[in-house]
């Protein structure tokens, strides 16, 4: 099958959502999300390496070489790089990139380390699951590769982490590129009264590929924003994985009332 590169499927999505405004295709894009997590979560056939630097001489060995699954991998991937680089610096890349290699004219263009970045998820199989918990008023980040089985496998990625705090309007984007990392809560808002019981959201609608393990207590000020409808549809869609008890997920995380 003759299928356009993975960074052109991810925009296709965006434009599709930006055109229409239904939310459809957005909510398409977020279900096959959550199908590809779990077949990763088994074990990847190949990194995703093989997508990006195979040289293709014919359209038909593309499924010789690569499955579907790991096309659809590079899609997502490039959609939580332009989630959390900007639309407006993705789209004046994409507009003016010519000879060079992609990840070179996004590093250039966002004066981020993209290179490093994409190799770290595009050299190795599988994707990471990130535990948090709070001690102190500080946000503790851990990360290995997430496994179905239930266990926690070797790996580490640079992952870009958008996360909100007790509201959409008090945001942060950063980069974590350890397996370990510390994040003072009092740097996301002047408001410091309600950091003892503030929700914090991790993959701000759900761009992000990877999952997250909250603490008790994360979880349950999570639970109690997504009660109140304080966070979006989407990712009140995407909080399925965060709760294990699924009748709570239908009737809070997706029904709008």
């Amino acid at each position: 099958m003759n299928r356009p590169p993975a960074w052109i499927t991810s925009i296709s999505y965006l434009a599709a959502d930006r055109l229409f405004q239904n939310g459809k295709c957005g909510l398409s894009f977020l279900m096959n999300i959550q199908r590809v997590l779990r077949w990763m979560g088994l074990e990847s056939p190949i990194p995703l390496s093989v997508l990006f630097l195979v040289k293709i001489n014919h359209a038909s060995e593309i499924d010789e070489i690569i499955d579907y699954i790991s096309y659809i991998k590079g899609a997502f991937v490039i959609r939580m790089l332009q989630s959390y680089l900007g639309a407006n610096c993705f789209r004046l890349v994409v507009r003016f990139y010519t000879d060079k290699r992609f990840w070179t004219a996004l590093e250039e263009g966002s004066g981020e380390p993209v290179n490093k970045l994409m190799n770290s998820w595009t050299k190795q199989k599988g994707y990471p699951v990130l535990s948090v918990k709070v001690k102190d008023q500080k946000l503790v980040f851990d990360q290995s590769r997430f496994l179905a089985s239930g266990t926690h496998g070797d790996g580490q990625w640079t992952v870009p982490i958008t996360l909100c705090c007790g509201s959409y309007d008090v945001r942060k984007n950063f980069l974590l590129q350890k397996n370990s990392e510390t994040l003072d809560m009092k740097e996301l808002t002047s408001d410091k009264s309600n950091l003892a019981s503030a929700w914090v959201k991790l993959n701000v609608d759900q761009t992000g590929f990877y999952r997250v393990e909250y603490d008790e207590d994360l979880e349950a000020r999570l639970q109690n924003a997504i009660e109140n409808k304080y966070l979006s549809t989407t990712d009140r869609f995407g909080s399925f994985d965060i709760f294990t008890h699924t009748s709570f997920y239908l009737m809070m995380g997706c029904v709008d009332g």
